[in-house]
């Protein structure tokens, strides 16, 4: 007779040989004499694990701890098959109990911190991959894993090292190499990046990771068809691969495909209900399709998720200026409540005194300082600034430099790329600067750094021109307004001073590059009577459609022209004309078209007679832009920030009648503009040089004021 003994080492000999249905035979035999053998438990569960039976496996390994708790390797392994499963919780205990056994295993530690990763608990998962390579220094496992928590925290110049490290003790590492890849990634290393994706390809043809990263470089050079063709070859790879299925929905929106984006985010949503950027996305891909209640829904389901999700709260706050069912209440109480939640994880660092009468430090943090809004705004500044009396520096967060970029830069004291830094890296670069007064241009716009600002790195700080509203931080001293877009009496709704600029808050910076003439009036030349928007798809509300409709029903025969990069996807197309059909405008009075280089969205106004504001968030560089290329922009008086841009606009140029008072008013205006076509030729001709001539664009003055407002600032703070 063979004895138990005997039989378990038949089978670890059947098992070790690659005989595994003949140990399987073996152990069933001997747990029907012996249910509780410790060690056939353990040496089942390792078989179910490696046939990817984890549930199997943790029912052995459990069972196997009942009889044997005194075996770290049990309680070890029954962690790794609760970690695959998704059960955090019981892995982390489970690992918890192999440490307290064997507290120098550097697997153990590893593995914990793997589970503290996706627990959200990085800094734990750090502390336990370094314990590990302080057992084993040279233990690879632990050096990725550092260098990709690392990741996880934006500290991206201290995990290149460890990934560093890891190929050199395995230059056939596609993971380290990938990873290495995502951080120069990062840091806006493209061309390094992707060399290190390319050399994990070489070694793993099949390595999803490298593609999904080899398309966010594409992505981040503007290249989304090449982006497009990655993620789908990381999602072919990896059907479950979430994060390729997203950024593939991310492609489709830079290549002004929503409907499809909306699709393909939702597969991703599929795989993983929770999954926050799935749900962050999926409300930029409904907003951009028009559809602001879903998308906030949307970001709302993200929050409920993960509170501290900083792209959702942003986004969240700009789709709700332009939702006219949001108040300004309302959206002032979620800028607060994103506030607190900000400042509880930062320490702010004591004010330094400020000398008044001194040279000041002015600084500059935005993602914008390119061929955008915040770059046209704020370049009159930067050209005019009084160099004796002020120094400038720009701190430029955006990966993609242009032309407007190497302007700005050239007209600055110092530039600083801050691409890749983290917020805690920023805030120290600002204080190392000696800044005086550090400069939000994004507010809660897209590239938002506003965390840096709640570690308080200046004296004095202020939020200017990149978004309509309060930042909600108790740190952010001032805003930068005028009497139009913040009237008397609205102070409550921002925890900063409001700060108003004499006359306009905003100066332009005319459009750079582009020559293109003012057009006589097309009325005139016997065109139908044409109005026009090239604002953007998101702001024309269902309330918008209504009040544009009767615009155009109250000038027969009357077109409308609207130009939007959404456009050119035939669903966002269908569902306007279906919006304006049901107030009885027909398809063809509709004239809708996509993107164009940028000189053509200057020649599209040859085609428009009057420009149509939208509401509550209007336009700003739009507005301009009509002005500059003659054609009048009508606009409705607003309850918010958002609404109010083309009012202080059309006051600064001498045009404050075209500032509607209520919906009556705007068809009116509208109508009355086109029914007298001499008066709107005439119009029309001087109105490039009214806005020439006006205070917007006078850089000079303008740079004058606000420097008398940076002393003024720094007087109250001494």
């Amino acid at each position: 007779m063979t004895t138990i003994a005997e039989a378990f080492t038949l089978a670890v000999a059947a098992h070790e040989s690659g005989r595994v249905d003949e140990a399987v035979g073996i152990l069933h035999a001997i747990l029907e004499v012996s249910p509780d053998h410790p060690g056939c438990l353990h040496l089942h569960g390792i078989i179910a694990k490696t046939a990817g039976d984890d549930d199997g496996a943790a029912d052995y390994f459990s069972r196997a701890i009942v009889a044997a708790p005194h075996i770290p390797d049990l309680h070890h392994l029954l962690g790794v098959c609760q970690h695959r499963r998704g059960r955090l919780e019981n892995a982390a205990v489970s690992l918890e109990r192999a440490l307290a056994l064997a507290p120098d295993n550097a697997a153990v530690l590893v593995d914990l911190g793997r589970v503290r990763i996706d627990q959200n608990r990085v800094t734990d998962a750090l502390d336990l991959f370094r314990a590990a390579l302080a057992v084993e220094p040279t233990l690879l496992p632990a050096m990725s894993n550092l260098g990709n928590a690392l990741l996880v925290l934006d500290r991206y110049e201290e995990a290149i090292p460890s990934f560093h490290q890891a190929i050199a003790i395995d230059p056939t590492h596609a993971l380290a190499h990938s990873s290495l890849g995502s951080a120069l990634n990062a840091l806006g290393r493209y061309d390094e990046a992707t060399a290190c994706f390319q050399r994990a390809l070489e070694i793993d043809p099949g390595h999803p990771l490298s593609h999904n990263g080899l398309g966010l470089i594409h992505l981040a050079r503007n290249q989304p068809g090449q982006a497009l063709a990655h993620f789908e070859r990381a999602v072919a790879l990896a059907a479950d691969y979430i994060d390729a299925h997203v950024n593939a929905g991310l492609a489709l929106l830079e290549l002004d495909r929503p409907t499809e984006a909306i699709d393909r985010i939702r597969q991703a949503l599929a795989l993983k209900p929770d999954n926050v950027m799935s749900l962050n996305n999926l409300g930029n891909a409904l907003k951009d399709h028009g559809r602001l209640a879903e998308a906030m829904e949307s970001y709302v389901r993200a929050l409920a998720v993960e509170p501290d999700y900083l792209l959702a709260h942003t986004n969240l706050l700009m789709c709700m200026h332009y939702s006219p069912e949001t108040s300004p209440a309302a959206i002032a109480a979620t800028a607060r409540r994103w506030a607190d939640r900000v400042g509880a994880h930062a320490s702010p660092e004591t004010r330094k005194a400020v000398d008044p009468k001194g040279r000041l430090r002015i600084g500059f943090l935005s993602a914008d300082l390119i061929n955008h809004p915040v770059g046209y705004f704020i370049a009159p500044v930067l050209e005019h600034h009084d160099r004796v009396g002020t120094e400038v520096t720009c701190y430029c967060d955006s990966p993609r430099p242009d032309a407007m970029t190497n302007h700005l830069r050239a007209a600055s004291d110092r530039w600083r790329s801050t691409v890749g830094m983290s917020d805690e890296a920023v805030a120290a670069l600002v204080r190392e600067d000696g800044i005086d007064i550090l400069v939000d241009l994004s507010g809660h716009a897209g590239g938002t750094r506003l965390p840096v600002f709640a570690r308080r790195p200046a004296p004095v700080q202020v939020t200017w021109i990149g978004y309509c509203g309060s930042t909600g931080l108790a740190a952010m001293d001032y805003i930068l307004a005028d009497d139009h877009v913040v009237r008397p009496g609205e102070e409550h709704l921002f925890t900063e001073t409001v700060w108003r600029l004499p006359g306009t808050y905003l100066c332009y910076g005319p459009p750079r590059g582009v020559s293109v003439e003012v057009s006589p009036l097309p009325a005139a030349d016997g065109h139908p009577p044409t109005f026009g928007s090239l604002n953007n798809r998101v702001k024309i509300t269902p309330h918008v459609v209504a009040l544009w409709a009767r615009a155009l029903s109250a000038v027969p025969g009357s077109r409308l022209l609207l130009k939007s990069f959404q456009y050119g996807d035939p669903g966002v197309r269908e569902g306007l004309r279906a919006a304006f059909a049901s107030h009885g405008i027909a398809g063809d009075r509709l004239i809708l078209e996509a993107r164009s280089p940028w000189p053509g969205l200057f020649t599209t106004y040859h085609r428009i007679d009057v420009a149509l504001d939208t509401f509550p968030f209007g336009g700003g560089i739009t507005t301009l832009e009509a002005l500059w290329m003659g054609v009048p922009v009508v606009t409705l008086d607003c309850d918010r920030w958002a609404g109010r841009v083309s009012e202080t606009i059309l006051h600064a140029v001498g045009l404050g009648e075209m500032v509607a008072t209520d919906p009556d008013d705007y068809v009116a205006r509208a109508a009355a503009l086109v029914a007298d076509l001499p008066r709107l030729a005439d119009l029309r001709a001087g109105l490039r040089t009214r806005l020439l001539t006006s205070p917007m664009c006078d850089g000079k003055g303008f740079a004058a004021r606000i420097e008398a407002a940076w002393r003024a600032m720094t007087r109250a703070a001494a």
